[in-house]
């Protein structure tokens, strides 16, 4: 603990594991109310998705009848162009409606992901600082943009291809069913040996998912870290200890990915496998129903392009799965900050705070970061036109004292007033707006010197930003820097034509 706060440390906070599981529907039923107001355009795309299976489960029964109908049976030219005309129709319908339901779910999609990231955002800037305290920022980023992103992978994929695949699954078992119940459950029988290697895949992959987007979080906090403190890694010379240590956590993440890797394409290869002895039966056991006269060739055909349909979309439900659990993963850390409790918060009915005179009182003020006290039984008043000095060893509670007096952290005991008036009965906005802070540690935002100057007061004039930079006795300095990157710079440019606070960059 420095300067009265907690320290952030190098190492990464973990938060509550997620548990893993393919559907979560808690995280489900909180996307889902994120879709709502677009329900019509869901259905849409449920529409969509129907009719590609549609078409899809049509194009065999088409060949079925070409070979059938018109090749064998009565050598009908005609009929075989009729028939080739419909195959090539259902293609073009089958291309247009997947097109246009991607692009529908796109945008969905991206109005999804819009509002949550602006609510994450927003939560971000309301957070008590004590939360800041707890959790690296690097891993906070992570939440806006790593888990963000799973997300908009299982809008945009994941859940169109689930229900395109169910639907193609179910349609493609109906028909076969309906062509040849024998072979249809001949050329099933290995579906038990999928479900049992799904479980199997199952059980593995699911930690390992999970262990990928805490270890990118680690990655972003540590990368993050670095960067904040590169002048005090410099200063130190510490460039090696601090690649060694981001090293160790990007190892830990590219190993995480690895094994979540090699488990998601051990997978595919079985499916494969799979589709192989499907096709083998249907070629054996269809020749020899054939020839025995129990069905037709064009039922053989069809078959045969039904379990090639048929396996294509079990490939492609092993993929999504994955990114379900990711997604889930996801969804559990994205949610549970946007859940957080806000610790300090203005209480119901918290009035605006009065023109302030100047007042400051601290009355037996307790406080503490953690249960280790900072401040104990404080008092002291301050009064207007007064400059008080806080001096003391690092650690005695001095930046505390100035963080609790904007209400960055609520005390534990005592009263804070200021013009009389507890700080904790007004609103903080109120409180904040009449108030001066400068921190130790200044952060400058991207953008101009005017731009910083007037950040706490938007609607200041140039006149008052040049006088506020005046007042702190920033202006010589500011206007020599211009004068220097005016000269380093082409002068004919309009923009660089004049320098001050308010241009200065």
């Amino acid at each position: 603990m420095m300067g009265g706060q907690p320290m952030g440390g190098p190492a990464f906070r973990r938060g509550a594991r997620a548990n893993g599981r393919v559907f979560d529907p808690a995280v489900a039923s909180r996307l889902w109310s994120y879709m709502r107001p677009h329900k019509l355009r869901v259905i849409w795309v449920a529409v969509l998705v129907a009719m590609t299976a549609a078409t899809q489960v049509v194009g065999p029964i088409l060949l079925k009848i070409a070979i059938d109908e018109f090749l064998l049976a009565r050598h009908d030219l005609m009929g075989l162009t009729f028939i080739s005309g419909a195959f090539a129709f259902t293609l073009l319908v089958s291309w247009t409606t997947q097109a246009h339901q991607s692009y529908t779910m796109a945008l969905v999609a991206q109005d999804v992901l819009t509002q949550i990231r602006g609510e994450l955002f927003e939560k971000i800037n309301r957070l008590s600082l004590s939360y800041h305290d707890r959790h690296e920022s690097g891993v906070t980023m992570s939440r806006i943009v790593n888990d963000v992103a799973v997300f908009q992978e299982l809008l945009t994929q994941g859940v169109v291809h689930v229900v395109a695949d169910l639907l193609l699954l179910v349609g493609i078992i109906a028909t076969m069913l309906v062509m040849s119940p024998k072979l249809a459950l001949d050329s099933l029988a290995v579906l038990p040996i999928m479900v049992l290697a799904t479980i199997f895949f199952t059980k593995r992959a699911r930690q390992a998912f999970l262990k990928t987007r805490e270890t990118i979080g680690e990655v972003a906090a540590g990368f993050q870290e670095s960067v904040s403190g590169v002048r005090v890694v410099q200063a130190f010379a510490r460039e090696e200890v601090s690649q060694d240590r981001f090293e160790r956590i990007n190892r830990g993440n590219r190993n995480a990915n690895l094994f979540a890797q090699a488990l998601g394409n051990a997978y595919p290869p079985v499916v494969e496998l799979m589709a192989m002895l499907a096709t083998a039966i249907v070629l054996w056991i269809g020749t020899n129903a054939v020839i025995s006269g129990e069905i037709t060739v064009g039922v053989v055909v069809a078959f045969l392009t039904y379990v090639t349909r048929f396996f294509q979309p079990i490939r492609e439900l092993s993929m999504v799965y994955s990114l379900f659990q990711q997604a889930m993963a996801a969804g559990d850390k994205i949610f549970e900050l946007i859940d957080h409790p806000i610790e300090v918060d203005d209480r119901p009915g918290a009035r605006a705070m009065p023109p302030i005179v100047g007042r400051v009182e601290f009355d037996h003020v307790d406080f503490g970061y953690t249960d280790v006290p900072v401040l104990k039984d404080v008092s002291f008043a301050a009064e207007p036109g007064q400059t008080i000095a806080l001096v003391g060893p690092t650690g005695a509670g001095k930046t505390s004292i100035a963080s609790l007096l904007a209400r960055f952290y609520d005390i534990r005991g005592g009263r804070i007033r200021v013009d009389g008036v507890d700080i904790r009965d007004v609103t903080m906005a109120s409180l904040r707006r009449q108030m001066g802070l400068v921190p130790q540690d200044p952060f400058l935002f991207s953008g101009t010197i005017a731009d910083n100057i007037r950040f706490g007061c938007p609607e200041a004039s140039d006149e008052e930003v040049v006088q506020a930079a005046r007042l702190a006795n920033a202006h010589d300095f500011i206007e020599s820097v211009a004068r220097t990157t005016h000269r380093a710079s082409d002068s004919s440019s309009p923009s660089l034509a004049r320098f001050s606070p308010v241009h200065a960059f």
